[in-house]
């Protein structure tokens, strides 16, 4: 494509469509990679100019589908025929082991790849008897993946088991993660804090039919980097088609298909307009995805359920005070952050060398006059300087944060105590765990609990409640329970609040965790093996836990082993839970859907009895719902 750049504001002229070709260095920054062909399928390429495709044999095992996190897995059992493998390669077995196992990959790709999309994620994991552990490789996008990419790690072990008989057969394991493409069909999100639509630093792109949300969000982000009110109000406009249109031509004029835009798309248009483009993901847990090579001019779009909007502020995107645009991080202080790429000392990315200059006050040596009145410099809301904010001892050269540690107080060699928090000289300190202080009582609590309907083989929450301590009840109904309870959960008014249920670990936990994983929230989590027994919202504090690790008891036993009266029988028809039977106002389920024979004896017999004097009255579905939550 022809090296021409063009800016917000220009006049457009008719250039020809040009194809798309992928592009390897587009996608990653991969060097001498073969990427995929033009017509989308995985460039297979390699050095064996023989055809042993008759010589091996690959059977398709299990698939599993993981749905939560959008992903699969496909084992294969696959052997080698050495009867068809010609004469003269047997003659070098070493030889024909690459050969056949070059052929073998070079099958195994072209067959799961086919219907996968560039920005896809995918890995092999090779197994045999003779193998002291698997061979496998890294998550490798489907448009770097090549043949030798996958042959080299096999290569290394066969240099080291020449003894491997692939005749005897291997196992190959193939996992496949999908990803995010932005196609113009945008849905609801919600950011870490609140609601990502209500959130001034984002600039929501409307969807349209033909999924051109990444070519509108590029010009709209233009049109507020140059301040041009003009186009943004013109774009804004909702009753015309300006910024459509707009997009339309900037698909044309940068050689762009029209249609759903990947990180390929998305370099064209930055080679076109002479801009960087950075791409944050709620796939990557809003962490960038894709970062253009640096150009004078930045944007920043949010890739979100297929779906491309405008970061405005990244600040305010993070909830941040700070962001450092070098290493893609938000911070707080801004003494907290060490930037490789700023001035040490005024943490200045334009600081250029000059003639040196001692700070009388800090002792920090400036790189120059405009180093030095740059970290005494208080400018915007800051009301302290670097200055006041660190020091530099002379005598053992470190750097140190007066809020640690005072200037007069400093002495060579102290380190903080990990235990008592003082400054000490770890050669003459012996000390000891301090006493925790009592946790203060709060009333900041949550009770929630979760219904599923499991009729699919997939437990669907479709009902959950929730109390305040103070007994203010929420109720959540429908197939967007979990969504809706999340939602109002995750939210400023309850931050530093506890959410609490039974089996919270094994059962409701998981549907939470999911939830924050698709809005690309990274949660805090001390697990158990599968067990979650803490969820944590970080930048909001709220913390989820499970009363069941300290009341180890079915929720059905609370009663007596406290000694209090029972408000209701704990049996509720699980299996009646389906789509069919939600308003469901009539005679009493059948036993079976309670499960009677996964009870125990005594709760078995204990059922029974109340069922028989049940099942002759009025069910009301979600009454008796609503009640069993209670």
């Amino acid at each position: 494509m022809e090296s021409r750049k063009r800016t917000l504001g220009e006049d457009y002229r008719h250039y020809s469509q040009r194809s798309l070709e992928i592009d390897i260095d587009n996608i990653e920054d991969e060097e001498d990679q073969p990427g995929p062909s033009s017509d989308g399928g995985v460039l297979v390429e390699g050095n064996a100019p023989e055809n042993l495709e008759n010589a091996v044999i690959i059977e398709e095992g299990n698939r599993r589908i993981n749905r939560r996190y959008n992903a699969e897995e496909v084992a294969f059992q696959a052997r080698i025929d050495t009867q068809q493998i010609p004469s003269r390669l047997r003659m070098t077995p070493l030889v024909a082991a690459v050969e056949a196992v070059r052929q073998l990959i070079s099958i195994l790709i072209l067959r799961c790849t086919r219907n996968l999309r560039p920005t896809d994620l995918i890995r092999f994991c090779f197994d045999a008897i003779d193998l002291d552990r698997p061979v496998s490789t890294t998550l490798m996008l489907v448009s770097t993946l090549t043949v030798e990419s996958v042959v080299a790690p096999i290569m290394r072990v066969l240099q080291s088991y020449k003894h491997l008989k692939l005749e005897h057969g291997v196992t190959v394991d193939v996992i496949i993660v999908h990803r995010d493409v932005g196609a113009g069909r945008g849905r609801k999100v919600f950011n870490i804090d609140i609601d990502r639509l209500s959130k001034r630093s984002i600039l929501h792109i409307e969807p349209d039919e033909l999924g051109l949300c990444c070519a509108k969000a590029i010009l709209y982000a233009l049109a507020h980097l140059e301040n041009d009110r003009a186009s943004i109000n013109a774009m804004r406009d909702k009753r015309r088609l300006t910024l459509l249109n707009r997009a339309k031509t900037l698909h044309n004029d940068a050689g762009v298909p029209l249609g759903p835009c990947t990180y390929k798309e998305i370099k064209m248009f930055e080679d076109w307009l002479n801009v960087q483009i950075v791409v944050i993901s709620s796939e990557s847990l809003n962490k960038v995805a894709y970062k253009g090579e640096n150009r004078s001019r930045r944007i920043n779009l949010y890739l979100h359920n297929d779906h491309y909007d405008v970061i405005k502020s990244l600040k305010g995107f993070y909830g941040a005070d700070h962001y450092c645009e070098s290493c893609d991080k938000p911070y707080g202080r801004i003494e907290d952050h060490r930037c490789p790429n700023a001035c040490h000392v005024c943490l200045r990315m334009d600081c250029l060398p000059g003639e040196m200059k001692r700070c009388g006050e800090c002792d920090r040596l400036c790189q120059s006059e405009e180093c030095f009145l740059s970290h005494k410099a208080t400018p915007g809301r800051r009301k302290v300087s670097l200055c006041d904010k660190m020091y530099q001892c002379r005598r053992c050269g470190k750097v140190i944060l007066r809020r640690y540690c005072p200037k007069e107080s400093h002495q060579c060699g102290a380190t903080k105590c990990p235990s008592c928090k003082y400054y000490v000289l770890a050669t003459d300190h012996y000390c000891f765990l301090q006493t925790v202080a009592p946790k203060a009582h709060s009333d900041r609590l949550i009770f929630f609990d979760f219904e599923t309907d499991q009729s699919s083989g997939i437990h669907v929450v479709n009902f959950a409640i929730a109390q305040y301590f103070s007994g203010e009840e929420f109720v959540f109904k429908g197939y967007n329970s979990c969504q809706n309870f999340c939602s109002w959960l995750f939210s400023p008014v309850h931050k530093n609040f506890t959410a609490i249920a039974h089996n919270m670990k094994g059962f409701d936990g998981q549907f939470i965790m999911a939830w924050m994983l698709q809005q690309g929230v990274a949660p805090g989590v001390i697990p158990n093996g599968s067990k979650l027994m803490l969820i944590t919202h970080t930048a909001l504090n709220i913390k989820i836990i499970d009363s069941f690790n300290f009341l180890p008891m079915a929720l059905s036993k609370l009663p007596s082993c406290f000694g209090l009266s029972e408000i209701k029988k704990g049996f509720f028809p699980h299996l009646f839970n389906i789509r069919d039977n939600q308003q469901f106002v009539g005679p009493f389920p059948d036993a079976k859907y309670f499960s009677p024979d996964q009870m125990s004896s005594k709760a078995r017999i204990e059922f029974l009895g109340w069922y028989e004097a049940q099942k002759g009255g009025n069910f009301d579905f979600q009454a008796e719902m609503l009640s069993y939550c209670r």
